[in-house]
C-alpha cells in the first residue's frame, strides 16, 4: 500500500513537472508572430496590425484611424473588444470642449452677480467704519510710536540671537560639506571607471543588440513618394537613399520615388516578423553571470 502511494505521488510530480517544462517552453521557445500594413494619402494615415501567439490561442486585431478597433481573442472567444469611428471621436471631443465652456461661462455669470449684488446697508457700514477710523487717528498714532520703541528693542536683542545662530549653522554646514563628497571627483572617478571597463561595456553593448535584432521584421517592404517642393534638398534625400541601399538587408524591400517640384508624401508599407523571449533571457543571463559586470555593479553601488 505504501508503495502504491509512493508511485501515485511520482506520477503526479512527474506530471507536474512536465506541465511546468511545456509552459517554460512555450513561453521562452514559441514565437510571438506580428503583421502590420498600412499606407498614408491625402485623406490621413491607415493602419492595420495583427499579433498572434500559439495561433489560434491568443490573437489581437488593431485597426487606425478610420475605424478603431482594439481586439483581444483566447481561441473563439473575444476577451476584450474596443470600437469607435472617426466622427465618434471627434463628437465625444467636441462635447468635452462645450461642456468646459459652458462651466466658465456660469462661473463668469455667478461672479458678476455677486460683485453688482452687493446690499446697500453692507455699503453704509463700510462708510461709516471709514468715518471712525478718521476719528481715532490721533490714538492710534499714539500707539505707534510706543509700539515701535518697543520693537525696535526686540529687534537688536533679535539680531544678537541671529548672528550667534547664523555663525553656528555656517560651522555646521562646512562639517557638512567636508564630509560629502564633492561632485567634480564623483564626475572624475566614474569616467575613469567606464575607462578601465570600456571592453566590458562594449560587449555587455553588443549582447543587448544581438537580442534586440531578434525583433525586427524578417520581411518589410516599403513603397514612398516623396518630394520636399525644392529639387535640391530633394536629390539630397534621394542621395542618402541611394547610398544606404547597399546596406540593407535582403529581406527589406524599400523603393523611393522622387517628385522634383511639388511637395508631396504619400506610400504603403507591410511588415512581418517573430519574436522569441528565449533570445531576451540568454542576453539576461550572459549580463548577470559575468562576475566582471558583478565587480562594475558593486563599484558603482559603492559610490
Amino acid at each position: 500500500m505504501i508503495l502504491f502511494i509512493l508511485k501515485l505521488l511520482g506520477m503526479i510530480l512527474l506530471i507536474v513537472l512536465g506541465l511546468v517544462l511545456l509552459i517554460l517552453f512555450l513561453v521562452f521557445f514559441a514565437p510571438i508572430k506580428y503583421k502590420s500594413s498600412g499606407y498614408k494619402q491625402e485623406g490621413g494615415i491607415h493602419v492595420q496590425a495583427f499579433i498572434t501567439y500559439l495561433n489560434p490561442l491568443v490573437r489581437i486585431y488593431v485597426t487606425y484611424p478610420e475605424e478603431t478597433i482594439v481586439q483581444i481573442k483566447l481561441l473563439w472567444f473575444s476577451v476584450y473588444t474596443v470600437k469607435s469611428t472617426k466622427n465618434e471621436q471627434q463628437e465625444e471631443n467636441n462635447a468635452e470642449s462645450a461642456g468646459k465652456k459652458a462651466k466658465r461661462v456660469k462661473e463668469k455669470k455667478s461672479d458678476g452677480r455677486k460683485k453688482d449684488n452687493a446690499s446697500p446697508s453692507e455699503a453704509s457700514e463700510g462708510i461709516e467704519h471709514k468715518i471712525s477710523e478718521g476719528t481715532s487717528i490721533s490714538e492710534t498714532t499714539k500707539r505707534l510710536s510706543s509700539e515701535h520703541a518697543n520693537a525696535s528693542d526686540t529687534s537688536i536683542s533679535d539680531k544678537k540671537q541671529s548672528e550667534a545662530s547664523s555663525a553656528t549653522e555656517t560651522s555646521d554646514n562646512t562639517d557638512n560639506t567636508d564630509k560629502k563628497k564633492n561632485p567634480i571627483e564623483t564626475v572624475k572617478f566614474y569616467i575613469t571607471l567606464f575607462q578601465e571597463n570600456r571592453g566590458l561595456l562594449i560587449d555587455v553593448l553588443k549582447t543587448v543588440i544581438n537580442a534586440l535584432k531578434t525583433i525586427l521584421p524578417r520581411k518589410c517592404f516599403v513603397h514612398a513618394v516623396l518630394g520636399t517642393g525644392q529639387a535640391d534638398t530633394t536629390g539630397y534625400v534621394y542621395a542618402i537613399y541611394c547610398a544606404l541601399l547597399e546596406y540593407m538587408p535582403a529581406e527589406t524591400e524599400i523603393v523611393l520615388e522622387p517628385v522634383w517640384i511639388e511637395k508631396v508624401f504619400f506610400g504603403e508599407y507591410s511588415v512581418k516578423g517573430k519574436i522569441r523571449l528565449i533570445h531576451f533571457l540568454i542576453a539576461i543571463v550572459k549580463v548577470i553571470a559575468d562576475p566582471n559586470v558583478r565587480r562594475l555593479y558593486k563599484k558603482i553601488r559603492s559610490v
